[in-house]
Parts: structure tokens; sequence; C-alpha cells
């Protein structure tokens, strides 16, 4: 079995990943053999691929601006968001141009908002460091805001021919299953064992096809639980299915559970304004509009405030004090647990800290807002 798979591919004497220019990476491997397994992919991929909107254009703002956005995110949920962006910066200059917060807004649903500030972040590096004209030198692409291996290999091979293999979660599947390794894929040795074989046979002339197609297949019939075998168009050569380890494969090393945390919110309401507070730069949904948040001195309970603490936090004493049932709102390290008490102020707050600011409840489509947070203000606006 092994000697069968080593002969769908032969290492390089140096691998692309070490070099920073976009022209030696093309020359070095302009003369390297389609493997049988790129070649095989390629026909499944052009007959079956889904018909995306960024795969309708090869420029690198379109591109880019879906591979950010598809970070975390699932391809029908990514769609509109996609479609409403480029309408409101149809150019990577209207992009660098707008402010962050209609910037976040837009983003508002997407989750995980620091890839909306680095995208607007590095559309400025672009406007200020190459004219406008995004980067096609794989080095200076890399030295964008936001932008690491993988999203670069995926406008690098997709925008300029570069071959250079992209991966994602879907690749450490693919690669994983069809060469039987049992190396954790969610480690750095994992990650290097996949990349060095997606590197053996990838396409150089049809670079960033060939990465799409092992997303596509990872979406598609190599999916996490119930992979679909008998569609693959690898299956005869995949070590996976020819053991029946489809099911084990990938290995990946146990997560650490999330942390719980507990948020008491205060919704403090005066006539048609709402005090809202913008959070720094350095905190989760930084940039980003919430609440007056109530924590416990000891910092590790958050207690629900009563009348007299929003009446000695605020100098007014609250009227119709309503406390909200928890949600639960999942994040990647941290599972937060959020009350919101609500309190009408009959007048206005004089002094409220600096953070907080008194916001017209007409102004609040304007603000980019946390999923729980938007949440709560539908039921205020009801």
């Amino acid at each position: 079995m092994i000697v069968y798979i080593q002969n769908w591919g032969g290492k390089y004497t140096e691998p692309v990943r070490k070099s920073n220019s976009s022209e030696s990476i093309r020359k070095k491997k302009a003369d390297a053999p389609t493997f049988p397994f790129a070649q095989q992919l390629l026909d499944w991929y052009d007959r079956y691929r889904r018909d995306l909107p960024w795969r309708a254009s090869h420029d690198p703002y379109r591109v880019w601006l879906s591979e950010i956005m598809l970070q975390q995110t699932r391809v029908n949920q990514a769609i509109n968001y996609y479609y409403r962006f480029l309408e409101a910066f149809p150019t990577l200059p209207d992009l660098a141009r707008a402010p962050e917060q209609q910037v976040l807004r837009l983003w508002q649903g997407l989750g995980y908002y620091s890839r909306a500030r680095n995208l607007h972040a590095a559309a400025g590096q672009v406007m200020e460091k190459h004219a406008g004209i995004f980067p096609s030198d794989i080095g200076q692409i890399r030295q964008l805001r936001g932008i690491g291996v993988y999203t670069s290999a995926a406008i690098g091979s997709i925008c300029f021919r570069m071959p250079l293999p992209a991966v994602d979660g879907n690749a450490l599947r693919v690669i994983a299953r069809f060469y039987g390794l049992t190396v954790p894929v969610n480690t750095p040795a994992g990650f290097r064992a996949v990349t060095s074989r997606m590197e053996e046979i990838i396409d150089p002339a049809r670079p960033g096809d060939f990465n799409q197609a092992v997303m596509e297949l990872g979406a598609g019939p190599c999916a996490p639980r119930q992979p679909r075998c008998h569609e693959c168009p690898l299956q005869s050569a995949c070590v996976a299915f020819r053991g029946e380890l489809a099911h084990q494969i990938p290995v990946r090393q146990p997560k650490k559970p999330p942390v719980l945390q507990e948020i008491c919110y205060l919704v403090l309401r005066w006539k048609d304004t709402l005090y809202m507070r913008r959070r720094g730069t350095d905190a989760i949904w930084a940039g980003m509009f919430d609440f007056p948040q109530w924590t416990a001195e000891d910092g590790k309970h958050t207690p629900v405030p009563d009348a007299a603490d929003i009446h000695q936090l605020t100098g007014i004493p609250p009227r119709g004090l309503r406390i909200s049932a928890p949600l639960t709102h999942l994040l990647t390290h941290r599972r937060l647990h959020i009350s919101f008490v609500y309190a009408t102020l009959p007048r206005a707050w004089k002094a409220p800290p600096a953070d907080v600011q008194a916001i017209r409840l007409d102004e609040m489509h304007t603000l980019p807002v946390p999923v729980p947070i938007a949440h709560c203000l539908r039921k205020v606006m009801e």
C-alpha cells in the first residue's frame, strides 16, 4: 500500500513555501508533472463544483474578501454577506475609505470581528504601500494585516497561479484520509505533514483550481462525520477508504473545554435613548457597541444588581426593573452566560462613564453590535 501511494508523487528538492518570490515559485514547478491525484480531482471538480459567486472572478480583492469571510463561516451564510459587502464597497479603495464602524456593521452576525477590522486595516495598507493595487508577490501579500499562510496561498494560487497549497480544515481532512495520516492534524506536525504532501501533488498549471477542488471535496463527499466515499474520485487510492478508516481519520488532539464567563448587562433607557458602551480595542467584540456591564468586586461571579445598585451607579432611582432569563452565547474558547437587567431612568444620566454614550433608538441600526446585543435590541424595539 505504501509503495502504491508513493507512485502518486515525489518530493521536490526545495519546498515552495521557503521562497517569497512569486516568479521563483512559478519557475520551480513549471516542469513538474501533474499527478493522477490532481488530474482525477480536477476532472471531478470541473464537473461537480458549486457555482459560488467568488469563483466567477480572479480579482484579488474579491477572492481575498471571500477567503476572509469563509474563515469560521459556512458558505451558505457567507454568500449574502459577500453580496452586501460588495454592494457597499465594490472596490478595495472603497473599503479603505469607509469608516470602521460601517465595516463592522456590515459584518454583524458573521462573528470573529477581528477579521473585519483586519480586512479594513489591510485595505488601508494596500492604498498606502501599493497605490491601491493588490500585490502579486507572496511576501508582500503575507505582510498585509490578517493574512496568514493559508489566505496568502489561496489568493496567490487563485489569482496569480502560484503553486502553493492552501491548507484549511477541508484540506487537512482530505489529505489525511487519502494518505492515512495518523498524526493529529490540529498540531504543527500534522499541518506540516499535510502541507508537504499537497506540495508534492498540486497541479502547477491550475493551482487555484486544485486548492478549491480539495476544499470542494472536503465540503462534499469527504465530509467530517458521514463521508460519501462512493462519490469520491480518489476512492481507489485512498488509504482511509481501503482500510475502512474514514471515521477514524483525521486524528485530532482534544480541545480544551470553553471557559465559562458570566456577564450581566444594564439596559438603561431614558425616553427614546439607551445608554451604550463602545468596547475598547483589546476586548472581545473590540470597537463594537454593547451595554454597561455589571460585575462583582471579586470579578469571579456576576451578581444581578437591584434598584439600589443602579441608583448608586447612575445617581438616579430607576423604575420598572426587569431581569431577563440568561442566554448562552458560544465563542471559540468561551461560553458566555448573559443576563440583561432592564430599567427606565426618569431623567438623563448626567455623568456616565467615559466609554458610555446616550444613543437614540432611531440610530441603533447604524451601530455595529454583537449578536447577543442585537437580540436584546430587537426586544427593546418591540
